[in-house]
């Protein structure tokens, strides 16, 4: 939830308040909600701990404070997630709005010239 709201919000500073960055916001809510739900099936499927070595005990031992560590490795794959996603939804949507203004839908020619739009953008430095 916080990702979220932090992440769009930079987005809207960042890039403004347009039709690009209302599709990146909404595909970068819908998209972290489904990884969100992925990532804690799977945590969970796998059993996993996050008791991987002994600095994770190393740590539980001296501290005060009780630290969940299933909660961390769901922090850590989500965040490693956000990066991804900041990349794509500011990429993808003018590729998506440029596939939309097609006269016929998904006309072979027009939409190469839509793709090589957005490998540009993907691209650029």
């Amino acid at each position: 939830m916080g990702a979220s709201i932090l992440l769009s919000i930079t987005i809207y500073l960042v890039y403004g308040w347009t039709l690009k960055t209302q599709a990146a916001v909404l595909g970068l809510l819908i998209t972290l909600v489904f990884t969100g739900l992925v990532i804690a099936f799977f945590v969970d499927l796998t059993r996993l701990t996050g008791f991987g070595n002994e600095d994770a005990l190393f740590v539980i031992q001296q501290s005060d404070i009780r630290i969940n560590l299933r909660g961390l490795v769901l922090a850590g794959v989500l965040i490693g997630t956000l990066g991804a996603l900041d990349d794509l939804v500011i990429a993808r949507p003018p590729w998506s709005l440029s596939c939309l203004r097609l006269t016929p839908p998904w006309e072979s020619v027009a939409c190469i010239d839509a793709q090589c739009v957005w490998g540009r953008i993907m691209l650029r430095p």
